[in-house]
């Protein structure tokens, strides 16, 4: 799926067309920091962040006719693939197999949904409602990270939790997914994209590398998006909120967690910040509800 993302982020001029117009290639179902602290992505430039090297941006799918093929040859594949998906039964892997293909599916699930649906509204019903047919058991995104990785859901609105678990909310004791990973590993934030310009980067992880992976994930995410403004404020991304959820942090715990990843003269300022202001300093930076996803040039 990347592979074709990369094909559609190169600029084509020729009788460009949407990919979405073709349900069918889905349905067989500061300071320190550029970036201003609440940017939405609408800026004319947004191919890169401070923090990330050797990225590709995609920020619309719209292809000429190469590109179109490209990707149709690619989907028809991989809609293969997707088909095989109902015999898997991720309760036969171990821990660190099941985050894998949890991780890709989830990103590539989305990768597709846009594909068949389009890219105007990010995190759309139509996207969030794409599912696939895992060992006999219909899969969303939402679903993925709220429920078999158990973490606190990028998708947190009100609607979508109504939408997506009417009546099935867990009560202490309730049954868990079928699919429920032991236990959560809270790194995995740093890893789903949903195509959003305040996501992490898209990468493909492998079981070998993952926890190296997901370390460098969260060094580049926190280094891309923490921004001080004048040794006053601190700005830091939704997400790093919902891990402070998932792992019980302190306001004063993940200022520590962040300045791991930050140089001795970042980590000065931020401590100064919260000198003078305690918690107030600290703000949370919305996610953005523009389209992008921003892939790892080595993928």
């Amino acid at each position: 799926m990347s592979s074709i993302y990369r094909k559609v982020a190169q600029p084509t001029v020729s009788r460009e067309r949407s990919f979405a117009s073709s349900n069918s290639s889905f349905s067989s179902s500061s300071t320190f920091s550029p970036e201003n602290p609440y940017d939405s992505g609408n800026s004319k430039d947004n191919s890169h962040d401070n923090g990330y090297a050797t990225t590709i941006a995609v920020l619309n799918i719209c292809l000429d006719d190469d590109s179109f093929n490209y990707a149709a040859k690619i989907l028809q594949n991989f809609r293969s693939l997707v088909h095989d998906l109902k015999k898997v039964d991720p309760r036969k892997m171990k821990r660190e197999e099941q985050l894998v293909f949890w991780i890709n599916i989830h990103n590539s699930l989305l990768m597709h949904a846009y594909l068949a649906y389009g890219t105007d509204n990010v995190i759309s019903t139509s996207v969030l409602k794409a599912a696939y047919n895992i060992g006999g058991h219909w899969i969303n995104a939402y679903t993925i990270q709220s429920s078999i990785l158990g973490i606190q859901s990028h998708y947190s609105t009100p609607w979508l939790r109504a939408l997506f678990s009417p009546g099935n909310k867990l009560k202490k004791g309730g049954r868990r997914h079928v699919y429920a990973i032991e236990y959560l590993e809270p790194l995995v934030h740093f890893a789903l994209c949903s195509g959003a310009y305040s996501d992490p980067v898209l990468r493909v992880y492998r079981v070998k590398t993952l926890f190296e992976d997901l370390k460098l994930a969260k060094e580049e995410f926190i280094q891309a998006k923490v921004y001080i403004d004048k040794e006053r404020n601190v700005f830091l991304p939704k997400i790093l909120h919902d891990l402070a959820k998932d792992m019980s942090l302190s306001t004063a715990e993940i200022i520590e967690f962040v300045n791991e990843c930050l140089c001795e003269t970042q980590q000065k300022a931020i401590k100064r910040c919260f000198d003078r202001r305690g918690d107030k300093c600290i703000h949370w930076k919305p996610r953005s509800s523009t389209f992008r996803f921003l892939i790892h040039d080595k993928q």
